[in-house]
């Protein structure tokens, strides 16, 4: 009998030990909760949860707090790395929220909500009427107050990624046949009195006979994408000597990543060509650095040429590698890292041009922008 009892104790060890175990894998992600401190979701594109007010709305309270608990659970981070990373070793890993898997490993970005620029592309975010009257009052009211001010206005929007390689897109995935919302844009600014440049078929006529002009892992185009780019936007600069293909070399680096595959949150051996422009003729533009100008942080280059105009230049992540072909063009340009064009800027500056850039799946965000209304205000 009293080997029984021996036997049945030593036989409930293991379940034990086990729930032991068990209960500790479960808890330690909650004993980390206070040491959360400041986390970093720049993968995911998002800061952290804030922790819930006691003064907002108890009803919201309870969801407030679950959401806020989830975002801070210990090793959250790491958790959802070795999952995903798992299932990209196994193959499984396909489409996320905000990322399409194309062909041959191509990645898109299918987030930014109205944005979507695979969406824009499929016709399923279309403009409505309304919001194209809006985006065209906003440009030519813009253009109308900057003739008013003695300068000249140019529009740079840069292609999406999914417009320029639509071949890597999955096979369910077609173009709409009535067209894109950006070409419906373009239709509605044909008639206005400054330019606005979309370089689509030169980039298309250049993919065709050069290296890829797009990251496959990253929603940017490389410095050969802005120069094409370039290319098109300094034609519409009256007097301008521009640059030709001939004129620089791109020296090409190998980088793992972008900023696309940052959201899949993994690592793996996929790599894109990065390029550098080096100048075969003339000089660079001088660059002065990135300074506190007109109450903003702006990036300015100068050039030792009175004769030649000044710029401002509003722009997103995709004038970065063209800032310096560009400002070759002005005595003093000033690139302002924001898209919405501001009046007490202009003013300040005095720039002879104004040209703003962003990419095409913002376009969508000047709806929201304050109409040239404003910079009538005296």
């Amino acid at each position: 009998m009293k080997g029984e009892e021996i036997q049945s104790e030593r036989s409930r060890w293991p379940a034990i030990t086990y729930a032991i175990v068990f209960v500790l894998l479960l808890a330690i992600p909650l004993l980390f909760l206070p040491f959360s401190g400041e986390l970093d979701r720049s993968s995911e594109k998002r800061v952290p949860v804030a922790f819930p007010s006691f003064s907002s709305d108890y009803g919201n309270l309870p969801r407030a707090f679950e959401e806020w608990f989830e975002d801070h659970l210990g090793f959250r981070s790491a958790m959802i790395r070795f999952y995903r990373q798992s299932r990209f070793e196994l193959g499984l890993l396909g489409s996320e929220k905000n990322v399409l898997r194309g062909k041959e490993d191509w990645l898109y970005y299918a987030g930014n909500g109205p944005g979507n620029s695979v969406q824009a592309y499929t016709g399923a975010n279309a403009f409505s009427e309304s919001e194209l009257n809006r985006l065209q009052l906003y440009f030519e009211t813009w253009g109308n107050w900057l003739d008013d001010q003695g300068i000249e206005f140019l529009v740079l929007v840069a292609p999406n990624k999914v417009s320029v390689y639509p071949e890597y897109l999955p096979n369910r995935i077609s173009r709409s046949p009535f067209g894109t919302r950006v070409e419906r844009f373009l239709e509605r600014m044909s008639g206005s009195g400054f330019p606005v440049v979309f370089p689509l078929g030169e980039l298309l006529d250049k993919k065709s006979e050069d290296s890829l002009l797009y990251y496959k892992l990253d929603t940017h185009w490389n410095a050969k994408g802005a120069f094409v780019a370039y290319d098109v936007l300094i034609r519409e600069l009256s007097g301008s000597i521009r640059l030709s293909f001939a004129d620089i070399e791109f020296d090409g680096s190998v980088r793992s990543g972008g900023d696309i595959t940052e959201l899949f949150g993994i690592k793996s051996d996929w790599s894109d060509m990065v390029y550098t422009m080096l100048l075969n003729r003339g000089n660079w533009a001088t660059d002065l650095g990135a300074s506190d100008f007109a109450g903003s942080r702006m990036h300015r280059f100068s050039v030792d040429d009175p004769t030649l105009p000044r710029a401002l230049v509003f722009h997103d992540s995709f004038m970065e590698p063209m800032k310096g072909v560009l400002a070759r063009h002005f005595s003093e340009s000033v690139f302002s890292p924001d898209i919405a064009l501001k009046r007490d800027l202009i003013l300040e500056v005095k720039p002879d041009f104004v040209i703003v850039e962003f990419a095409e799946r913002f376009l969508y965000s000047y709806l929201k922008h304050s109409l040239a209304g404003d910079a009538y205000r005296q």
